[in-house]
């Protein structure tokens, strides 16, 4: 078995499992790519630089709660965010059928912030990802219905203790109301 240091993580080789039946979702548009310039090393040192031949790209965790987080600019906002005991992110993804607090809080900021009415439930059904859809082509990305990075960086948030108002990851000016 090989240990490969990644991105600040520890993962066994043997157990890296990409694709359907791991409890992740990914998508084209809105699964996490490697960054440019981002080198996987090997070894149990990360300052070893021996890097690995082949890396299979990193499947993005399901959404299953929300945080409030400062990305910059002033005022915090609410996110849908994934946690577990070894993994807290916002790089995170919510379809159809998904069914948790993130995706309560991902229709709180489609009713705030564009205005389009849905019952807070918790369920991401057919109503959600229509409306999903309808704001990620405003937001002019891949209109997809699914929830990811890249739909979490265009699209605007509400903001905590902000009466109502929004704004966009590391954007420092608002939204424009619905």
């Amino acid at each position: 078995m090989r240990k490969i240091y990644a991105n600040g993580i520890f993962v066994f080789a043997s157990l890296l499992v990409v694709g359907a039946g791991c409890g992740v979702e990914s998508d084209s548009g809105d699964a996490e790519q490697p960054a440019a310039g981002d080198e996987a090393t090997a070894g149990d040192d990360p300052g070893n630089t021996e890097t690995t031949e082949a890396l299979a790209p990193r499947a993005t965790p399901t959404c299953n709660t929300s945080n409030v987080d400062d990305f910059g600019h002033g005022g915090l906002i609410e996110v849908p965010w994934f946690s577990s005991a070894s993994l807290e992110t916002d790089n995170c993804n919510m379809v159809r059928g998904t069914h948790s607090v993130a995706v309560e809080q991902l229709q709180e900021s489609l009713n705030a912030c564009y205005g389009k009415g849905l019952m807070t439930d918790s369920d991401f059904g057919m109503h959600t990802e229509a409306a999903l859809r309808q704001v990620q082509t405003a937001e002019h990305i891949q209109s997809d219905g699914q929830y990811g990075p890249q739909t979490r960086d265009h699209m605007c948030h509400v903001i905590v203790n902000g009466g109502g108002a929004c704004r966009r990851k590391g954007v420092s000016s608002l939204c424009p109301r619905p």
